[in-house]
């Protein structure tokens, strides 16, 4: 791969989200003369044909050390485990209703009622569910699936409460397993990286 010349100064012209993207605009510079060269000659022919192509050598500044991120860190509204009003069997019953009958919170509330007699809010059920996937998270996260040596990666977007939320998430090949995966509010680089980072984790590179 050809580099440019180290006299020829970058230009920073981008500035994004998790870094700075910086352009060489030199028009002797060996890298872009060799790009220029393998341009389809039609394109050279139309006006900004060139433009179809990234000839000029680009490179990224990340404003963010990917690596010194903690990818277990807990949401903000995380909470414990201190049971004050009802104890752990409710909070089994309340997971059991809601996630594998696949109740709504409301109707989870309501069940409780009829078939124990527990009084309990639908904004409680949520509580100690959101409690349950936070304690869950880091023993999932964290499992070493075995991972092969090709992995797949995909990023599709989710609705949660009618907001789009972009996922990004890279799985083993062979296995089907989920190796990892970052969630976030847009599609950028950086969620990538994080996903990416998760799923290599666990892999011995000599």
């Amino acid at each position: 791969m050809l580099l440019p010349p180290l006299w020829n100064t970058l230009v920073p012209k981008k500035n994004c989200k998790h870094f700075i993207i910086h352009k060489c605009v030199n028009p002797k510079c060996p890298y872009y003369l060799h790009n220029l060269r393998n341009v389809d000659k039609k394109d050279l022919n139309e006006d900004y044909g060139k433009n179809k192509y990234k000839l000029h050598y680009i490179y990224r500044e990340f404003t963010i050390d990917f690596f010194r991120m903690d990818l277990n860190s807990l949401p903000k509204n995380a909470s414990s485990l201190k049971f004050s009003k009802f104890d752990s069997n409710t909070m089994a019953l309340c997971l059991t209703l809601h996630i594998n009958l696949g109740l709504s919170l409301r109707k989870t509330s309501q069940a409780l009622k009829d078939l124990y007699n527990i009084s309990i809010s639908h904004q409680q059920i949520a509580n100690y569910c959101r409690t349950a996937a936070i304690c869950v998270k880091p023993f999932v996260d964290n499992y070493d699936y075995g991972s092969g040596s090709v992995f797949t990666a995909d990023e599709t977007y989710i609705k949660i409460r009618g907001i789009k939320t972009y996922i990004c998430f890279i799985m083993d090949a062979a296995k089907r397993s989920i190796i990892g995966y970052q969630v976030s509010d847009n599609c950028g680089v950086g969620p990538c990286i994080l996903a990416m980072r998760m799923a290599f984790r666990h892999l011995n590179v000599e």
